[in-house]
């Protein structure tokens, strides 16, 4: 091997070397640098309505979870004047989706509910019970019904498979 080559391959390890340094260096001062983890992470939200549909006049009760590093800020969209403390019970004349947002420092989570006003009757769940047996079969059906006067509402038959028994006020039979 000549000297000039022996050369050529020691700058080269050199060179190789430094490179290789000034990668390592470079990555350590972008990684620790790029983002300043005083941010933290960002706040997790869950916000939820009981119930999710109302009749108009009526209310929802908003609750939520926040977590994530402190201190947080929380609004909520649209403002409801209130103080944010959960639970917090809503009175919305029209459908309203509420958005929860909690922020600290650069960064934020947020969540969104609706809470659906309905202004005439409205079935919200059907049930039949008992859904299988042997027959004859009898069987009972209630419903839910939003409705700015009416809760609830059950048919059962009578024994001889009328239904004779409303449990109470039902628009949708007319009486």
């Amino acid at each position: 091997m000549t000297s000039d080559t022996h050369l050529y391959q020691s700058l080269r390890q050199v060179v190789h070397s430094k490179v290789t340094y000034a990668f390592i260096i470079l990555f350590l001062l972008v990684a620790c640098s790029s983002s300043d983890d005083s941010d933290g992470i960002a706040p997790s939200v869950t916000l939820s309505a009981d119930p999710e549909i109302i009749a108009l006049g009526d209310s929802s009760v908003l609750t939520w979870d926040v977590t994530g590093d402190t201190p947080l800020n929380l609004s909520l969209a649209p403002d409801t004047e209130d103080d944010l403390v959960s639970p917090l019970t809503v009175t919305p004349t029209e459908t309203t989706t509420y958005t929860l947002t909690a922020r600290n420092d650069a960064v934020e989570g947020s969540d969104e509910v609706m809470v659906t006003v309905v202004t005439s009757p409205t079935i919200v769940d059907f049930d039949a019970a008992p859904i299988t047996g042997s027959a004859p079969l009898e069987v009972s059906f209630s419903w839910n019904v939003v409705s700015p006067d009416v809760v609830s509402c059950t048919l059962t038959p009578d024994a001889d498979g009328d239904a004779a028994d409303v449990t109470s006020f039902d628009p949708c039979l007319g009486n």
